[in-house]
């Protein structure tokens, strides 16, 4: 005997009928053209806030500026492009583009150390209030109260998205994702799992507490104990400069120039230009503190982005150095 099912959508029920009103999507799209105005005026008020939530987007500014500022200053020489007007102003267009990410990227990673600094307080302060039979979001609402520092803000808007959601979890898994570090993961993920498991949760917020608050001292040891190796690479990039610097002032000058020699010498030893030589110093400089300064960050700190800010220290230095000293 052979049975066969299907499945058919039904429109009506006994006590409830579903009515389609032309109008609906006529307002969903007025309240969506409205929501993206709101967002466009609030960019307007504080245009800054874009790059300090991602700092990549501080390029869409400093690149069209660099592009303005080469062909300015490249203009006047069109017909006559030399080597030491390009390089110099290619050198001032990097740095155009890397300052602003670097000092946005710099905010950022101070904001989140400041968070994860504060995520075991939060913690112990969610176990304590559970600790007495309130739920977890009732536990969060107390504490989107008080001031607890860089946090508050955050939870804050936790707690507005469990009331927008209605899950604690999802406010949690969306705080994580604006975060994105490890810590706080691994907290979060904790957390939602025991929460939808039980509601009584105060022995996980205190393991949770724990492991965030040796997190932090491991990450500051690491640091300290890492610093040293940034030291290194400045000194290794200062001996660097100083060598190519004796070179330029006390030992190319020593050598035969076109000034100093007849055609004839010329021909026979050559001559040395000093200028082209003190350039090609400059331009090895330039790029051995570029790449130096970004192993530093990646050693120092774990992230080659924070790098950016030595790159551009030891970079800069060099070319003054060249440029103005000597």
């Amino acid at each position: 005997m052979n049975i066969q099912s299907s499945a058919r959508r039904l429109d009506e029920y006994e006590d409830v009928r579903s009515i389609n009103v032309p109008e609906d999507g006529k307002n969903l799209r007025r309240l969506l053209r409205g929501l993206r105005w709101t967002q466009l005026i609030e960019s307007q008020k504080n245009p800054l806030k874009p790059m300090f939530a991602e700092p990549v987007h501080s390029f869409y500014l400093s690149v069209p500026l660099a592009l303005l500022f080469l062909a300015s200053t490249l203009y006047p020489y069109i017909d006559d492009l030399r080597i030491d007007v390009v390089d110099d102003n290619i050198i001032i267009a990097v740095i155009i583009i890397l300052a602003p990410f670097s000092l946005f990227h710099e905010l950022q990673v101070m904001r989140m150390k400041r968070i994860e600094a504060s995520i075991p307080d939060f913690l112990r302060r969610l176990a304590v209030i559970n600790e007495i039979g309130m739920p977890l979001t009732r536990a969060i609402e107390i504490i989107s109260n008080l001031n607890i520092g860089v946090l508050s803000s955050e939870i804050r808007l936790i707690n507005k998205d469990i009331k927008w959601r209605g899950s604690v979890s999802d406010a949690l898994m969306k705080f994580e994702r604006r975060m994105r570090t490890a810590g706080i993961s691994r907290a979060i993920t904790l957390i939602t799992r025991a929460n939808e498991a039980t509601g009584n949760i105060k022995e996980v917020l205190k393991i949770a507490a724990n492991d965030a608050a040796l997190a932090e001292k491991l990450r500051s040891d690491k640091f300290s104990s890492m610093i040293s190796y940034t030291m290194v690479i400045y000194i290794a990039f200062g001996v660097f400069i100083l060598i190519l610097v004796v070179l330029s002032k006390a030992f190319l000058p020593l050598l035969p120039s076109a000034d100093s020699l007849t055609d004839v010498d010329m021909t026979m030893i050559g001559f040395i230009d000093v200028n082209e030589y003190t350039r090609l110093f400059m331009h090895a400089s330039v790029i051995q503190g570029f790449f130096s300064g970004l192993i530093a960050g990646q050693m120092g700190e774990g992230n080659a982005y924070s790098g950016i800010k030595h790159a551009l220290v030891m970079a800069l230095a060099a070319y003054l150095i060249f440029t103005v000293v000597m």
